[in-house]
């Protein structure tokens, strides 16, 4: 028989969304999980995320500014078995890039346009 392997999962506004494996007797830190989801997505809202722990039957959250964490202001966290990166979106950065889209399209109708 096999041993159920122990996962941590990373969701939201990462590049690559699911669960990674832990190794025996291995811990992984957030930065770590963070660069097996390939890093934060262009519209990340590092600053509230959170990580999700699951035991018993219940969830509690607990708020982790990744940001700080990315640039040393604070200290890195061991992620344990069954927990959840959860990086929502920021509702701002996400708004300013359908603007610019909006506008390249409308620019690149205005050109084709006038041809």
């Amino acid at each position: 028989m096999v041993a159920k392997a122990e996962m941590v999962y990373a969701v939201g506004e990462v590049k690559k969304q699911g669960g990674f494996v832990l190794g025996e007797h291995e811990q992984l830190s957030l930065l770590k999980l963070l660069s097996l989801a390939e890093g934060l997505g262009g519209t990340a809202a590092p600053a509230q995320a959170r990580v999700i722990h699951e035991s018993g039957g219940s969830r509690t959250e607990t708020p982790v500014d990744v940001q700080k964490i990315l640039q040393g202001k604070q200290a890195d966290i061991l992620m344990k078995p069954d927990d959840i990166l959860f990086v929502p979106t920021s509702l701002p950065k996400k708004m300013v890039v359908r603007a610019i889209e909006a506008a390249i399209e409308t620019g690149s109708g205005i050109a084709i346009w006038r041809r």
